[in-house]
């Protein structure tokens, strides 16, 4: 049952994700996650993993999965964790847009939080939500930089959502960005 409600969590938030961008030279799977960031026991999804294509333009994201049986219901432990980046015409609309999007695509009510210190300009927020007998407890954090929007999704079972956990991990993509800026000169 858990793995039923984390695909149906990680679809909605995958596929309620628009994106309108365009390409500006920078390779974009080299800012996202790898999973030496991510917490031990995740693995590199695949099925979930890899360039975006909407309107004819790109964006990367990957997705990382923990062993269902490893994490128990309740146990507060991490279930998923996805990074989304992307190259929007205007990165402050993006921002808007990315934002807006993930949080209408989350199981409950968002929970805005005070924008973290990271990117140029940042959004955050928490979710909690049952599935049956389980729980599952969301910490996003969306920002931009260099023109570049990205967002950073920890998935948990139940307990508190994992809001300094999601921040370390956006700040590592954060850093890759400010790298990739730095060597273009923007």
């Amino acid at each position: 049952m858990l793995r039923i409600g984390l695909a149906f969590v990680l679809a909605t938030v995958t596929l309620g994700l628009p994106l309108r961008v365009h390409a500006q030279g920078l390779d974009l799977a080299s800012v996202v996650l790898t999973e030496s960031d991510v917490p031990s026991g995740l693995r590199l999804s695949r099925d979930h993993s890899g360039a975006q294509e909407r309107n004819g333009a790109p964006g990367y994201q990957v997705t990382f999965e923990a062993d269902p049986s490893q994490v128990g219901p309740g146990s507060g432990g991490i279930a998923v964790v996805m990074n989304l980046v992307a190259l929007p015409s205007d990165p402050v609309a993006g921002l808007d847009e990315i934002s807006q999007s993930a949080k209408q695509s989350l199981p409950g009510t968002a929970t805005d939080l005070a924008p973290p210190a990271v990117g140029e300009e940042s959004r955050a927020f928490t979710s909690n939500a049952g599935f049956g007998p389980f729980a599952m407890t969301v910490a996003t954090t969306t920002f931009r930089r260099n023109g570049v929007v990205a967002g950073v999704t920890v998935m948990s079972a139940g307990g508190q959502p994992q809001i300094e956990q999601c921040l370390r991990l956006a700040q590592i993509v954060d850093s890759r960005l400010m790298a990739a800026g730095n060597r273009s000169g923007t």
